[in-house]
């Protein structure tokens, strides 16, 4: 049930934590996290960051933990992120890559004499800080030509002190939404009548319906019922293996403990598909009120008009 479509973004990673440089708001990291996990599942916490570059400019960027690498992968289906109603696309640089799980301690200086013994085209390495200026263990890393990087990226790591450190792309984070737009995803599903009933009382309202939002929460249900299945077989895969003792009693008291594990799990399943079809239940129903609202606008604009009013 896993998802069929990935974009490329999603292949370049083999961690759940996320880097994107030049961040769209001044908000702060709860008012961040809140508004993610309220557009992406899985999301787990945000950090602000920021570092500077060769020209001693500031690039803000923010990190944000998701549960799993499969949330993560997820979170970069679309090659895009929302913030509230923006929309922003993820760009990815020709030249530049992020390092994590980079030791704190581990001076630019150091690590460029270091990697240049087995990144030659490595050119300038600049060490991310969190909000009170402490650094964190994310660095970009540049390059004077994509062939290598190429070649790094494809490996899904970098070598430093003889250790793998994972990467991803240096993202940077492009607005195509202005301020009062909805992007494409949540666009809002109106009247197809310009004309209002005379003496309505109805008050139109703002429906966040699209075929692109309904695939969307189809996704999210898969991942969720995906990420279940997954925990239950490497636990029932665990326990089953520890059955070793001779003892027949003891075995089936074991089984009996697995097999009301799998029953809670069944329920979660049930639970979690009740919730989706309520979801796409009320979703279906008010797509029927818009459509049965524009098909009384346009009746009630014939009848004026054969009225003569």
């Amino acid at each position: 049930m896993s998802s069929k479509h990935q974009s490329p973004l999603s292949t370049q990673i083999t961690t759940q934590s996320l880097v994107f440089s030049h961040i769209p708001s001044d908000e702060d990291e709860k008012k961040l996290l809140q508004t993610l996990k309220e557009k992406y599942i899985g999301v787990k916490n945000v950090s602000r960051l920021d570092f500077q570059d060769n020209n001693e400019n500031l690039i803000d960027a923010i990190r944000i933990d998701l549960k799993s690498v499969d949330f993560a992968q997820q979170f970069l289906k679309y090659d895009y992120i929302l913030f509230g109603k923006q929309q922003y696309s993820i760009q990815s640089s020709t030249r530049s890559l992020i390092a994590l799980q980079v030791p704190k301690n581990q001076k630019c200086t150091e690590l460029l004499q270091d990697l240049r013994h087995n990144y030659l085209g490595i050119e300038n390495i600049f060490r991310f800080h969190d909000k009170d200026n402490k650094p964190v263990d994310i660095i970009r890393l540049d390059f004077k030509s994509d062939s290598l990087m190429t070649k790094i990226l494809n490996d899904k790591y970098i070598l430093i002190d003889g250790q793998r450190r994972p990467i991803q792309p240096y993202w940077s984070l492009i607005n195509h939404s202005n301020q009062n737009e909805q992007p494409p995803a949540f666009e809002t599903i109106q009247n197809t009548s310009n004309k209002q009933p005379r003496n309505s009382s109805i008050k139109q309202t703002q429906n966040f319906l699209t075929e692109e939002r309904v695939k969307e929460l189809i996704d999210i249900q898969e991942m969720e019922l995906q990420t279940m299945i997954n925990a239950f077989e490497k636990k029932w895969n665990a326990r089953l293996s520890s059955l070793k003792t001779s003892s027949k009693n003891t075995d089936v008291d074991q089984l009996l403990s697995i097999f009301k594990d799998l029953t809670t799990v069944c329920q979660q399943f049930n639970q979690q598909n009740n919730q989706i079809q309520k979801r796409l239940g009320t979703m279906a129903n008010r797509v029927e009120n818009i459509r049965r609202q524009a098909d009384h606008d346009e009746a009630w604009a014939n009848l004026s008009s054969q009225n003569g009013h």
